[in-house]
């Protein structure tokens, strides 16, 4: 099994991808580590605006269509011969691009009130989550409204999903969903 999973800022993915992991042995290919390692070796800062940037220069600027990335994932993840989890599909075109490579793919999307989100990302503490609401909500906005297949457009990614699960409740109630869909 190859679960696609994409989701708004601080809706869950991590916890699901932990459960996934622990609970299940999935392997887990993280679009963040990938972008962590090129945001290194371009000497940038560590930011989400550089997860950002990098990840659209990826989508735009590496065929084919929009999914270089995701499709590296997805030959790791394959390559390991275990259920995985790709973590996490941003753009429309990777959504589009993802099952033309493994039509199995299942995709999950995962959202949260705002208020619930920016709390959970506050209590992360990464470097990239120590922001204020204001900012929070801007970053928000950024990887929401997009018409660009290769930008980040996570309510739209959502809602192209399989399956949608809102995560305003607790980690119990969090996984009980994601079982049902398993």
């Amino acid at each position: 099994m190859i679960i696609g999973l994409t989701g708004t800022i601080g809706a869950g993915k991590g916890t699901i991808v932990e459960y996934l992991v622990n609970e299940r042995g999935f392997y887990h290919a993280s679009a963040r580590e990938f972008l962590t390692r090129e945001i290194a070796r371009r000497g940038l800062p560590f930011t989400r605006d550089s997860m950002v940037s990098v990840a659209d220069d990826f989508r735009k600027n590496y065929q084919p269509e929009y999914g270089y990335m995701v499709l590296a994932l997805l030959a790791e993840a394959k390559a390991t011969g275990k259920d995985a989890v790709i973590e996490s599909v941003r753009a429309v075109g990777e959504m589009e691009t993802l099952p033309k490579a493994c039509p199995e793919i299942i995709f999950i999307g995962i959202d949260a009130d705002p208020k619930i989100r920016f709390e959970r990302i506050r209590g992360r503490g990464s470097v990239t989550d120590d922001i204020d609401f204001q900012k929070f909500l801007a970053d928000d906005a950024k990887e929401s409204g997009s018409k660009e297949p290769w930008r980040g457009n996570l309510p739209l990614c959502i809602s192209l999903s399989d399956h949608q699960i809102v995560n305003n409740g607790d980690k119990g109630q969090l996984y009980a969903a994601l079982e049902k869909l398993i």
